[in-house]
């Protein structure tokens, strides 16, 4: 027996990181060391054995016995939250835990668990194997069966993503999949809970809970119509307790518009039996007879159900299949029951038939067909007329979220009314019915999705929308013209009329995609409901006689199945190129040979050797693609092609074609994709009598192939190699190969691709629109690492010739080739008209995936370029893809002879990197193109000084006639086929005129009111020019200054006081100029009422001490002594320079700057401004602004004063008011305040500190808190 039981799981994203659980049933006590012995998991997908497997572990932290009637929950972080709290005692009997977390660790090393629509969830004693031991549980879902299936306990044969199940009994009942409730929403599962009814009474029975008493049901009568008013039915309810107290009981209906309950009733006394009325309720809805559920519950009882069915009075009208249609891709009726669809059988299926209204509306919009599912072969006949009453439903074949839904009957009940009638006629597709659209599929779903009911539905334009609105109706298509060969699946896809309104024909018969276009206008054709046969085998550009069945959808595409078809003629031919190689041209080809392994057919290997030899021509080098390996799709460990090769090599040979031989790189196994086993890869083929291969040992399946640059050649470290094999965008996809090649003497560096496949896409007829194209994103991170490495060769050798080829798996305009084009590559698909651009056909489009990219040097060789039409196009093929074969003209190369300069000399002074020159190269080859670099070698001794761009050169820096009159290069010219000559070359520096210079600047003066005065400047200028005389001009001098012009000599007396700008500007021979700035003051030395000027140094006697400048706004300028200066009224500005000195700003707004030395600063009346730090250090300054809003600047900008002797340097501020202001450097966080009693005789003093509270800048006597947030008051002013 099984001693743990599954009692519900939920398949959805991982069991490890989502919402997926599994809920386990302890069905007897386990000790923890019991308990650890169990796995939990899932299967491989292919049910063969075990998968994942997560087991107990260091349960026993938990507890050491765990109860029967425990649930253990285990699950992704999003299904549950772990929870190890256990105590059945106090009713905690659950437990939940994460898997892959440290009580359920990963067993089964790299196995993560996700289960899938194929699967086995198991519980057991071995985390291995295909079988499940008694002690175990198991449960399969899906219909895939394997060894591990027969093992499980109970078996579903359909499986459905993001659903729950869940079991509705005990354990011996548990093996039946009716005691199972499957489709639960992740919503309504409940991990950790009994799953109610017989599940909830076993659990208790393990846990020991005696069960609640009952109330059961009985309802007289159990049916009744909707017009049978009050008291339709009678309900007794009976009681299982022997309790002789009241009891009342809630009543409820689960469907109020059918019937009604009281909402109460109650057992009185000893009465074991209540009964109460059910009411009916009429309505005027046509919708059959419904089952209605009472409920009865009560506190401490279980509840009891019953139904009973309420039959419809109405009578059902009937409805008409364009109304059930609808305008758009869902029925306005999906899920409603429709009742006697009229309409005449027009064709039969295996499990249903095709209904038309031969009465149909007037709107194209609607389809006036629709397909009825009858689950088995239908009683009808083609031609009976019928009346069919049944759900509508939108099925989704598949389930598959990228399929649209088609409408249809389903449960229906059928009524023939007569048989042998006349079919509706068959709408006709194209000239003389319905036109269909040309180019767009779809262009206006909104929110992406055309079943968006606001998306506008427009048959007229989209194709999408054309084809739904023909859903399920015969439809007729006049001479038909296929546009793909007939597929494996028997599909054909034609143009109707002989394609006459269809764009973007090619030139054989097909139709070509665009950008812009993907071709709507295609017709699926299946032979599905052929009544004989299957479909005939015909290529592209067949006629068939007139083409008549029903519209459908399948497989991500709507179709035409008709019951035959008869072809008119199928002649197309296979092409043979014309591109031959020659002694000067080299032809190179890619070519996928679809997965080609030794154990393929001789046919496809003579095949194959015949297109290469005579359609091909035997192109000089090949690009192969989809080479397998020696054993094919064999899935062992066996990665080497050799043969493989060899064998397509000798069958080349004995169809005619040279020896070839091969290079390539076998891959990690089992890292490339494809076939499984396979290990498809790239390869080359080439011609050793034609061109060389230049091989380079080292390169390895996981070693990353780079370039180097050897003296302007680009080399690449390994030929053959990969280009970064083990970068995750080649995750499952074939590596890059890199192989470098010599014809006639040129080097030519091919590159062999095959990018991954676009599966995975979403259709182009899907509801997501347009469609989200996954596989892009890797195509896009290859082609980005190809361009990086085609980069690296044209950055070295821009004339370099390169070749990109293979199957991109991508079209001319896609995103992956336009990064490739962005490395200078040409796309020589693009060289051919647009009807012929196209080398594969999926689904009836011809379009482009193989591809040959040329550097821009070898297309200015290219010859010619074709893609041979051998496979894409053809029933019978070797390949899905055709090839194609460029031809380049090179006919060799001869080495430059001279190089030859634009200009030999150059103006000093011009710009750095001005380009000074240009490059002209002497060879005798026409059309070569040259590369240009400084090279080391004889008279390379300026190379430094000049950089090159293109065939122009550059000097770095401005030249100067004086410093270096010539320069000497050495310089290459390299050819576009490697070889070079080299040349000293001399360049030589005219001299030039040049401005004058100021070599010092002119110091500022000052002078005494009338005093006779004279200073000479010229010595401040310079001319670098030998001979070269300077003259001598002046402006802003004051009245009775000027300027001797030949000497530079300024002379004069002035009588007025100012400060003066002085401009003085020195001018060459040829009128060059250059200027200087500097400052005249004119003091007057003595105080008066006016404004004045006075240097104390220029005073005698006690007037040098003791300064009283009197009235007006005054300048005056202290000494490095001790003086006293008071400015008197007025704005003034006092600088007490060094010493230890008292300045008294008096009345008016003034500026006062206390120097070095030991001051005393008052600002007296008005708004002064106090700076008394002059720069030194032990500056103890006092500081006293007095009246007015006044400014106390303890830093600026620059510089935080007082900060440089700890507590010996400081301002000492004896009244800080409301008005004033501190300036102070930075932000308020750099600062604090603090008690200054160590250093004030008032102890109330605040100090104002920085560098943490160490260094003290200012002492503010009175007037300021410690407590004050210098980040908000408003008198703290940070700069």
């Amino acid at each position: 027996m099984s001693k743990i039981l599954i009692n519900e799981f939920y398949r959805g994203g991982t069991l490890t990181t989502t919402d997926e659980f599994i809920e386990l049933l302890l069905t007897e006590d386990l000790t923890a060391t019991q308990l650890e012995s169990f796995f939990v998991g899932d299967s491989t997908s292919s049910k063969a054995s075990k998968f994942s497997a997560y087991k107990f572990t260091n349960v026993s932290s938990i507890a050491s016995t765990f109860k029967a009637g425990t649930i253990i929950t285990v699950g992704g972080t999003t299904a549950i939250s772990q929870d190890t709290s256990y105590n059945p005692s106090t009713g905690d009997w659950n437990i939940a835990l994460n898997a892959g977390g440290s009580f359920l660790p990963n067993a089964n090393s790299g196995n993560t668990g996700d289960i899938a629509g194929d699967d086995v969830v198991w519980v057991d004693t071995t985390n291995s194997g295909a079988t499940i031991s008694p002690d175990g549980f198991a449960v399969d879902i899906g219909t895939a069966t394997g060894a591990f299936t027969s093992a499980a306990n109970v078996n579903f044969g359909t499986s459905t993503n993001n659903t729950g199940y869940a079991l509705n009994s005990d354990l011996a009942g548990a093996t039946n999949t009716t005691n199972w409730t499957t489709g639960i929403a992740f919503a309504s599962t409940t991990p950790g809970l009994a799953n109610g009814g017989a599940n909830t009474t076993y659990i208790n029975n393990l846990r020991s809970i005696p069960p609640l008493p009952t109330l059961t049901f009985s309802i007289t009568p159990s049916s009744f119509a909707e017009n049978a008013g009050a008291n339709a039915a009678t309900a007794t309810l009976t009681r299982s307790d022997t309790s002789t107290s009241n009891l009342v009981v809630n009543l409820s209906s689960n469907d109020t518009t059918e019937a009604t309950v009281p909402t109460t009733v109650t057992f009185t006394g000893n009465s074991s039996t209540v009964t109460f009325a059910i009411d009916a309720v009429d309505d005027v809805i046509v919708d059959g007879s419904q089952t209605v559920t009472i409920t009865a519950s009560a506190t401490g009882f279980t509840n009891a159900n019953a139904d009973i069915t309420v039959t419809d009075n109405e009578v059902a009208p009937s409805i008409k299949i364009s109304e059930i249609q609808g305008v758009g891709h869902i029925s306005p009726l999906a899920g409603q029951i429709v009742n006697n669809v009229a309409g005449i059988v027009t064709v039969r299926t295996s499990n249903g038939f095709y209904l038309q209204d031969p009465n149909p509306d007037n709107d194209d919009r609607t389809s006036e067909a629709i397909f009825v599912f009858t689950s088995s072969a239908p009683t009808v006949a083609v031609g009976d007329s019928v009346l069919v009453t049944g759900t509508v439903t939108e099925f989704r074949p598949g389930g598959n979220a990228n399929n649209l839904t088609t409408t249809e009957i389903t449960s229906p009940t059928v009524v023939k009314l007569s048989s042998g009638n006349a079919l509706p006629s068959a709408t006709i597709l194209g000239n003389g019915g319905r036109t269909i659209p040309t180019q767009v599929i779809n262009n206006d779903a909104v929110g992406g999705n055309v079943e968006n009911p606001a998306t506008l539905f427009d048959p007229a334009q989209d194709g999408i929308d054309f084809y739904e609105s023909l859903e399920g109706m015969l439809v007729q298509v006049n001479n038909p013209v296929a546009v793909s060969p007939t597929n494996s699946f028997g599909e054909i896809w034609v143009l109707a009329d002989n394609g006459a309104n269809a764009t973007g024909r090619t030139a054989r018969g097909g139709i070509g995609i665009s950008a812009n276009d993907f071709n709507p206008e295609r017709i699926q054709i299946d032979d599905t409901l052929f009544t004989s046969g299957s479909s005939p085998q015909v290529n592209v550009g067949a006629t068939f006689g007139t083409i008549t069945g029903v519209v459908d959808y399948n497989f991500s595409n709507y179709e035409v199945l008709p019951t035959s078809v008869s072809v008119t003629s199928n002649t197309l031919t296979k092409e043979v190129t014309n591109l031959t190689a020659t002694t000067n041209q080299l032809t190179i080809a890619t070519f996928n040979v679809e997965n080609l392994d030794p154990n393929d057919s001789a046919s496809k290997f003579n095949n194959l050797a015949n297109s290469i030899v005579n359609n091909l021509k035997s192109p000089d080098i090949i690009s192969l693609e989809e080479i397998q390996d020696n054993n094919g799709p064999t899935n062992d460990s066996v990665v080497d092609a050799s043969v493989t090769f060899q064998k397509l090599i000798d069958t080349i040979a004995a169809a005619g074609g040279p020896t070839y031989e091969y290079r390539q790189i076998n891959p990690v196994d089992d890292t490339n994709g494809g076939e499984p086993g396979g290990n498809i890869r790239v390869g080359f083929l080439f011609n050793p009598n034609r061109v060389s291969f230049i091989d380079r040992p080292g390169g390895t399946s996981t070693s990353s192939t780079t370039v180097t640059n050897n003296s302007g050649v680009p080399v690449i470290s390994n030929s053959p190699g990969l280009i970064d094999p083990t970068n995750s965008a080649f995750n499952s996809s074939r590596k890059p190969l890199v192989g470098e090649f010599i014809f006639n003497g040129e080097t030519v560096y091919v590159i062999g691709n095959h990018f991954n496949s676009k599966g995975g896409d979403q259709p182009l007829y899907g509801p997501n629109q347009p469609p989200t194209l996954t596989s892009e994103v890797q195509r896009q991170q290859q082609a980005t690492l190809v361009k990086n490495f085609v980069e690296s060769i044209l950055a070295i050798n821009p004339n370099a010739n390169v070749v990109v080829a293979g199957d991109l798996n991508d079209f001319e305009f896609s995103n992956p080739v336009s990064i490739l084009e962005s490395a200078g590559l040409t796309s020589l698909i693009e060289t051919l008209p647009q009807n012929e651009r196209y080398t594969y056909n999926f689904e009836g489009n011809a379009q482009t995936l193989d591809h040959i990219l040329v550097s821009n040097n070898l297309l200015g060789k290219l010859d010619a370029y074709d893609v041979v039409h051998i496979n894409s196009e053809f029933a019978e093929q070797d390949s899905d893809h055709d090839p194609s074969v460029a031809r380049f003209n090179i006919s060799g190369n001869n080495a430059p002879t001279d190089i030859i300069l634009s200009a030999t000399n150059v103006n000093e002074n011009v710009p750095a990197n001005t380009t000074i020159s240009t490059f002209t190269t002497i060879d005798p080859d026409t059309g070569n193109t040259f590369t240009y670099s400084l090279v080391t070698g004889t008279g390379d001794t300026d190379n430094a000084a000049f950089t090159i761009d293109g065939n122009s050169l550059q000097i770095k820096a401005s030249p100067d006639f004086e410093t270096k009159s010539a320069y000497s290069i050495r310089l290459r010219s390299t050819d576009n086929g490697g070889l070079s000559v080299e040349k000293v070359l001399s360049i030589q520096v005219k001299d030039i005129n040049e401005a004058p210079t100021v070599v010092q600047a002119i110091d500022d003066q000052i002078i005494s009111t009338n005093k006779v005065f004279s200073f000479n400047v010229s010595n401040k200028f310079t001319d670098i020019d030998a001979g070269d005389t300077l003259s001598y001009s002046a402006s802003g001098l004051p009245s009775g200054a000027s300027i001797a012009a030949n000497t530079g000599v300024i002379s004069g007396a002035v009588s007025k006081t100012g400060i003066f700008a002085v401009t003085v500007t020195a001018t060459d021979k040829k009128g060059l100029t250059a200027s200087d700035t500097f400052e005249l003051t004119v003091a007057n030395n003595k105080a008066t009422s006016g404004n004045d000027i006075i240097f104390v140094e220029e005073l005698t006697g006690l007037d040098r001490y003791i300064v009283n400048a009197q009235g007006g706004s005054d300048r005056i300028i202290g000494t490095n002594g001790s003086e006293l200066i008071n400015g008197g009224a007025g704005n003034d500005y006092l600088d007490g320079k060094g010493g230890t000195d008292v300045l008294l700003g008096d009345g008016g707004n003034d500026t006062i700057l206390g120097g070095l030395g030991k001051d005393i600063v008052f600002g007296g009346d008005g708004n002064d401004r106090l700076i008394g730090w002059g720069g030194g250090s032990d500056e103890i300054d006092l500081l006293n602004g007095d009246q007015g809003a006044d400014t106390y600047v303890l830093g600026d900008p620059t510089s935080v004063f007082y900060a440089n002797s700890g507590k010996s340097d400081y301002a000492e501020i004896l009244n800080l008011q409301t008005s004033d202001r501190i300036e102070l450097k930075g932000i308020a966080n750099n600062y604090s305040l603090g008690s200054a009693s160590s250093v004030s005789i008032i102890q109330s003093a605040v100090g104002i500190f920085t560098n943490n509270g160490t260094e003290l800048i200012a002492v503010v006597e009175t007037g300021l808190n410690q407590n004050t947030n210098l980040a908000t008051d408003n008198r703290f002013v940070f700069v």
